[in-house]
């Protein structure tokens, strides 16, 4: 593998789960950027939260070691954080967590479906048209969950974890759920 290659694969996974931590601030500021063989045992003499303990499984630093870390911390913060429970009258569709090896859906439903947004109290209606959504309110239609999100929240979201589906048969779906499915 060449330099740039080498330094792009590094800048991909600098900024990801497996390769960030807690520090104090006079430790972070002192061994931020220093060298694996520099700030580890920095880390390993100043630092007692557990979140650390694991980085004594790895005497080297690099993109697969930080992927590792990245899914071992991932497993603890499922077994931590499950994920929210869904009222009465909602249909749960079982499906795999990572949508595009399971081959999600990634466009909308059929046109006709109606769906449903609450947040900060305020709830949102919209109508699936011609492959777009149509938010009351809105003269414009959006492409994506996310986009409708998005412009009633003015925050960066998920839109497919805050859209639900009531389709005609009755039923009443989270849209990832539905993509899922």
């Amino acid at each position: 593998m060449g330099y740039r290659s080498k330094m792009l694969g590094r800048n991909r996974v600098v900024n990801t789960l497996g390769n960030l931590t807690l520090l104090t601030k006079k430790l972070n500021s002192s061994d931020s950027n220093a060298a694996y063989a520099t700030k580890m045992p920095a880390i390993r003499a100043n630092s007692s939260l557990a979140i650390n303990r694991d980085l004594n499984a790895w005497n080297h630093w690099d993109e697969e070691t930080i992927r590792q870390r990245g899914e071992v911390l991932f497993k603890a913060a499922k077994l931590v954080w499950t994920g929210p429970t869904r009222h009465e009258g909602f249909v749960t569709v079982s499906g795999d967590a990572d949508a595009e090896s399971s081959g999600a859906r990634s466009s909308l439903p059929d046109d006709g479906t109606k769906c449903e947004f609450t947040y900060g109290g305020e709830l949102y209606k919209g109508t699936i048209a011609g492959g777009q959504i149509i938010v009351d309110g809105f003269s414009a239609p959006f492409s994506t969950f996310s986009g409708a999100s998005r412009a009633k929240t003015k925050t960066s979201r998920n839109g497919w974890n805050d859209w639900y589906l009531d389709f005609r048969d009755g039923h009443r779906v989270l849209a990832d759920q539905w993509r899922k499915s």
